[in-house]
């Protein structure tokens, strides 16, 4: 298998994927700055859930925490923009 330049099978480096979660607190710049670490550290992409808040829980207890960790999808242009790995 291949991704754009990388090879992936037994006799290459493993691709690695840094998975990013909801702690940058509707904070942009602090998920770019999370983006940019996983790169520094060697990550080959990163994996993130686009989702709005309404539509994954009818509790609405739990909406408040999912609206402080979700990420807008109108960030997505300029995440890909700013950071492309």
């Amino acid at each position: 298998m291949q991704i754009k330049n990388r090879i992936i099978d037994r006799f290459n480096p493993p691709f690695m994927i840094a998975e990013l979660s909801g702690n940058h607190k509707q904070n942009f710049n602090i998920l770019v700055d999370m983006f940019k670490a996983a790169k520094d550290c060697g990550c080959d992409a990163v994996k993130f859930q686009v989702y709005m808040p309404e539509d994954i829980t009818i509790d609405p207890a739990l909406l408040p925490k999912y609206k402080n960790t979700y990420i807008p999808e109108a960030w997505l242009p300029y995440l890909f923009q700013a950071f492309y790995f």
